[in-house]
């Protein structure tokens, strides 16, 4: 968001000048010396004040599992399963309901379907995996309603009827008009209950009472490393090819017609399920870890999205001041140098975009408040993916800061995938890339923290 600043010439009188003068005099020389050292905020970050490398300090990793994370309710989300051959196996299911956008929708009693089908328009080229993969689709109908005030976390799955199949599709994806799309065909006995339902669609309200949403899954589709890894794809459920289609004729002669149930809407919910096998063919590094050996972390460590892994960071070098004088933190950049090594031959898997780097607080919780998570200079923290030196690099000089005070302790950190902005950061499902990163035992690439800070006047 922009701000534009309005001026208009005023006259000022020289009194104003002069009481101005006074007030700005007092101000000044009547400043006792700082309680804290010169602050982050106020500092200009290419005025190091003659601060030179002053440590480098060790940094330990190692990774962790995560049972869930919060679903988000918005219209990008992931479907499909995913063979990773360093990974393991990734199976995401999609919750959603379908929307009626009219009132009083009416069909003649000779109307009969013809066909139905759930379309899902894929977001551009965001995809893991490969995608000539062929993948089966199942479309299970909800024995719960969906709420836009509840929360969902990735691993409930249990809100449809396992027992219950209403769409299938076995194949890969296909083109509508030059877009890609997911074409799931839906059984035209269920749909045909839908389009004879008066009561139902009378309006929304009343068909989503009846008609409660779909769970889509692909687990059960037949996946290997080498040949048939599989693809998760983000679709945009807002599209307008988005949808649940029913196809009919009100005569057996007459042209047919469709009409379409909308993802989108007041009373719409979507969020994703994640169901993550890490014991599925994936890296013996990376599941000694899993399983709690933290030793493995010192060769490689494994972040994955879809809050699948995390990773546990440690700094122990990072401590309060004891002499007696203030310091000044310039810079405190923690280096994380991706191992490329682990990139599959074939398939397409890209590394995350953007990490988050959040401390923890004294019960290994992650510390989100006011000053433990400086996030008010995004394009100092950093956290971008830097493709030309293949690495992260966070400046967290504002929590480096504070440990030298006194005034925070350290507790060491959580590295995730996501979006560092503290209005985002809790959104563990809005990236599904995976890094692998070196770790202690690679010394020319090993992470590390470089502190940069000036020892300014006593206390």
């Amino acid at each position: 968001m922009g701000f534009a600043i309005f001026t208009r010439p005023v006259k000022m009188k020289s009194t104003l000048h002069i009481t101005l003068f006074l007030f700005l005099a007092v101000v000044l020389f009547s400043c006792k010396k700082p309680s804290n050292p010169l602050g982050l905020e106020v500092q200009p970050e290419y005025d190091q004040l003659q601060a030179a490398l002053s440590e480098v300090q060790p940094v330990s990793m190692y990774t962790v599992g995560n049972d869930s994370t919060y679903a988000f309710n918005g219209s990008l989300k992931y479907l499909g399963s995913n063979q990773d051959p360093s990974f393991g196996r990734t199976d995401v299911g999609l919750y959603l309901n379908a929307n009626l956008a009219v009132s009083n929708l009416t069909f003649e009693p000779q109307t009969q379907i013809t066909s139905a089908e759930i379309i899902l328009e894929a977001s551009g080229l965001e995809y893991t995996g490969e995608a000539s993969t062929i993948m089966n689709y199942s479309v299970y109908p909800l024995d719960s309603s969906l709420s836009t005030k509840r929360l969902y976390y990735t691993n409930i799955t249990s809100l449809h009827n396992t027992n219950s199949v209403v769409g299938a599709y076995t194949g890969s994806y296909t083109t509508i008009d030059g877009k890609v799309v997911l074409r799931i065909a839906v059984d035209t006995g269920f749909a045909g209950t839908i389009l004879r339902d008066k009561g139902a669609l009378v309006d929304n309200t009343a068909f989503q009472a009846k008609y409660k949403g779909f769970y889509i899954s692909s687990k059960t589709s037949n996946l290997n490393p080498v040949s048939a890894q599989g693809i998760i794809t983000l679709f945009d459920l807002s599209t307008s090819l988005s949808g649940l289609y029913l196809r009919f004729k009100r005569t057996p002669g007459s042209t047919e017609e469709s009409f379409r149930f909308t993802f989108t809407g007041d009373a719409a919910v979507k969020f994703n399920t994640v169901e993550y096998q890490p014991n599925q063919g994936g890296s013996y590094l990376l599941t000694q870890q899993i399983k709690g050996d933290t030793l493995p972390g010192n060769e490689n460590t494994f972040l994955k999205g879809l809050g699948c892994t995390i990773i546990k960071v440690k700094i122990p070098g990072l401590k309060s001041t004891t002499d007696s004088s203030y310091v000044s933190v310039n810079r405190a950049e923690v280096i994380f140098n991706v191992d490329e090594s682990f990139k599959p031959i074939s398939g397409k898997y890209e590394v995350p975009p953007i990490l988050a780097l959040i401390p923890l607080d004294q019960n290994g919780n992650e510390s989100l408040g006011s000053h433990s998570y400086n996030v008010s200079n995004l394009s100092r923290y950093n956290g971008k993916y830097d493709s030309d030196k293949k690495r992260y690099v966070f400046d967290i000089a504002r929590f480096v800061q504070l440990v030298m005070n006194g005034d925070r302790k350290n507790y060491g950190f959580n590295l995730v995938v996501a979006d560092p902005d503290i209005s985002k950061v809790i959104v563990r499902d809005q990236y599904q890339n995976r890094v692998v990163f070196y770790g202690l035992n690679r010394l020319d690439l090993k992470p590390k923290c470089n502190l940069y800070y000036v020892k300014m006047k006593e206390r």
